[in-house]
């Protein structure tokens, strides 16, 4: 894997341009000073096994964007070195916000919301094809969630970014906002496997059921306004009933009930246009109903 190697000085400087809009706990954003359509990840640990985790688990990535046409896919380029130690990664930059932002202004009309919305599941089908050209690739974005995709608005198009913790190959599992051992997960040890052992930093293994999973919550949360996938299990499905009361198609309710259930779960992208028709403007800021108490 190639490398790009830059002085403790230019560092210096590159480190006061962090892009804001890139959120990540593993690590800053930064631009790159010489090229300004690039931007470098700077990773906080640089040894040990998560760190050579992390190598394994980019070198991969780079090696799958050579054989894939998946432009919304944000890969890593290039391994960074300062002084000739590896510090983080090169990766294209995309100006634009990210889905959160996009989400949780109320300005924006929730049709366009939607539209980016149901992009997330296109990415995962064009995934799950490539899964299936190359079944030993084991690939799945695993830490799915609402600020690792950003959006050019230019060009409507939504990336998802910060790939670094994916599934790939015979890498371990990396942290998950949605995939946490506190939530009803665990109750389903058959459908979503846990890995504690040589983890670094995820408590399940990333795959389809887990990334849907992720999907799903992604999405509820949206609606719900709060973490519901800390919800207990008679919560969540006390507020898919509400959603059903409301005007939300049956098909889409089974759709995200199957996440608690041992049905394996389904991509119901092609379902959330019916989103548009059952929300309404709140105080808060976001497109929700929910009754006292949820």
């Amino acid at each position: 894997m190639e490398s790009i190697n830059i002085s403790k000085n230019e560092m210096k400087k590159m480190e006061e341009l962090l892009v804001s809009t890139y959120t990540s706990s593993e690590g800053d954003v930064i631009r790159d000073v010489n090229n300004p359509k690039r931007a470098f990840k700077l990773l906080f640990r640089k040894k040990g096994t998560y760190f050579s985790n992390k190598l394994y688990t980019i070198n991969s990535l780079v090696d799958l964007s050579e054989s894939v046409d998946m432009p919304e896919m944000v890969f890593p380029e290039h391994l960074l070195t300062v002084d000739k130690e590896v510090v983080g990664f090169s990766m294209p930059l995309i100006n634009g916000v990210t889905l959160a932002d996009i989400l949780f202004n109320s300005d924006i009309d929730i049709k366009v919301k939607v539209k980016y919305l149901k992009q997330i599941g296109s990415i995962l089908e064009k995934m799950a094809s490539v899964r299936k050209e190359n079944p030993k690739l084991n690939w799945y974005l695993n830490d799915l969630h609402e600020r690792n995709f950003m959006v050019d608005l230019e060009k409507e198009r939504l990336y998802a970014v910060d790939l670094d913790s994916c599934r790939i190959l015979g890498n371990h599992p990396f942290l998950s906002k949605y995939l946490s051992s506190f939530s009803p997960l665990i109750d389903f040890p058959e459908k979503y496997h846990t890995d504690f052992q040589i983890s670094c930093g995820g408590d399940f293994v990333a795959d389809e059921n887990a990334d849907l999973y992720c999907y799903a919550m992604l999405v509820i949360d949206f609606l719900y306004g709060a973490r519901i996938n800390y919800a207990s299990k008679e919560e969540y499905f006390r507020y898919l009933e509400y959603l059903k009361s409301v005007g939300a198609p049956q098909e889409l309710v089974d759709a995200w009930a199957k996440v608690y259930t041992n049905d394996n779960n389904v991509n119901f992208a092609p379902l959330l246009d019916s989103l548009p028709y059952f929300y309404e403007k709140t105080d808060r800021g976001l497109y929700l109903k929910r009754t006292k108490g949820m």
